[in-house]
Formats: structure tokens, sequence, C-alpha cells
């Protein structure tokens, strides 16, 4: 048994949730997007690199990237700790396979929408620098997902994940 699996076999209470995943979201929200814009401006300003030209365009594109990716990402969290009785953090893991709400579209909801959100915010500031950052993330954060997680996941939900990887895209959503 992984120890992911110890964690998940553990119910934890509903305050305690809330509080590890905001302490999770301090990461997430505040301290990676604080180092995309201290590091990638920093870069494209000595670089002399930019998004250009810089016009309303670029500004509304990132705000809706933005947008959408926060509510997929907030999305998911609330459902994770309301139906799934867990957080995104492993060592509170859910305690279902959550295949509704956001989790009908992607399997990974909460990844795709904070790197689209990453996306949008570099767009937003005009920051090739940014853009190379948030890929970087996204494409680190698929890797942990396959290498780590889906066997996790697989595990802990066995055939009952299997099917829901048969029927439900991985990162992209796909209407329904």
């Amino acid at each position: 048994m992984s120890i992911y699996k110890k964690w998940a076999d553990k119910a934890y209470p509903l305050p305690l949730r809330i509080a590890a995943t905001l302490c999770g979201a301090t990461i997430f929200v505040l301290l990676i997007p604080l180092f995309f814009l201290r590091f990638g401006t920093a870069l494209d300003r000595q670089w002399g690199l930019q998004i250009t030209p810089v016009n309303l365009i670029w500004k509304a594109a990132g705000g809706i990237f933005l947008l959408i990716g926060l509510f997929f990402a907030l999305w998911s969290i609330g459902d994770q700790i309301v139906n799934g009785r867990g957080t995104p953090i492993p060592v509170i893991a859910t305690q279902k396979l959550l295949v509704h709400g956001p989790f009908q579209y992607c399997r990974n909801p909460m990844g795709f929408g904070t790197s689209l959100a990453y996306l949008g915010l570099s767009f937003y500031m005009a920051s090739l620098s940014m853009v190379v950052f948030s890929m970087v993330f996204a494409g680190l954060f698929i890797l942990y997902i396959k290498l780590v997680e889906e066997k996790e996941l697989l595990e802990r939900f066995g055939e009952s994940y299997r099917e829901y990887m048969r029927s439900t895209p991985f990162f992209i959503p796909k209407g329904r």
C-alpha cells in the first residue's frame, strides 16, 4: 500500500480540509504568480523581450484566460472539499472518485484552470518569459499527474478510475 493510499484512507473534518486548502492556495494563488511577475518581467526587461504590440487584444485575451482558469480551478477545489470530502493536497485526499461537476469535462480541471490562469496572467502582462514559465509549470504539473497522481488514483479507485480515464479527457476539457 502506497503512502498516498494510507493518507487517503483517513477522513478529515471540513475545517481542517478548508485550512489545508487555504495553505496550499497560498502557494498557487500568491507565491507562484509573484515569482512569475517578479522574475518574468525582470527577464523581459533584461533581454528586451515582450509580446508586441501590447494592445487591448492581449489584455482582453489574458483577462479572459485568467477568469476561465480561475473558474475551473476554484470550482474543482470546491468540489473536492465538499463532494469529495478531501482536498487537492495528497495528504488530505478525496474520499471518493469525482466524475461530475468540473471533473466531467476533464480529469484535471484544477491543473487545467491553474495553467490557463497563469497563461492569462502572462498574456495580460505581455511577458514572453512568463509565457515560458507558464508552459514549464503546465508541463511539470502534467508530468507529476502522469507519473504519480494517476497511479495513486488507480490504486485507490481501481476499475472505476480506469473507466473514467477511458471516457474523460486528461487535461483539456471537452463539452458534454
